[in-house]
């Protein structure tokens, strides 16, 4: 029959076995994780420096057509001014109105009623806007 002793020597050199174990499968993962890292990072800066401008074999665009504008009278400061749609039947502001009213600092009493606003002349073309 064994004794304490004994079973406390296997019991060590067991321990010793399995820790040695551990540290052979900690540093197999160390090394594989510095690989990957190595890895990433070398194809990292590979990328960037093959790296291509992503709208470069893109189809070009026709220019975008002109903008219709309507000449206007704001309904709040009464200054003509133009506008990129059709008036109907509502009120139309100049943009430092319409930028007042978005605020929250417009006329203290709305108008009871409401006249169409009236267009001043001919829509005219607005001028296209360059691309840089």
């Amino acid at each position: 029959m064994p004794t304490i002793v004994e079973g406390l020597a296997k019991l060590v050199e067991r321990l010793e076995i399995v820790e040695r174990k551990i540290d052979q499968v900690n540093s197999r993962i160390s090394n594989t994780l510095f690989e990957i890292r190595d890895n990433l990072q070398q194809n990292s800066r590979q990328n960037a420096s093959h790296e291509q401008n992503p709208y470069q074999y893109s189809r070009p665009q026709a220019p975008l057509p002109q903008r219709q504008m309507y000449q206007v009278i704001c309904a709040d400061c009464k200054k003509q001014t133009e506008v990129p749609f059709k008036p109907g039947d509502r009120p139309v502001y100049c943009k430092e109105c319409f930028a007042a009213r978005k605020a929250g600092n417009g006329p203290i009493t709305a108008p009871k009623s409401v006249a169409p606003v009236a267009v001043v002349e001919k829509p005219s073309k607005a001028k296209a806007k360059k691309k840089k």
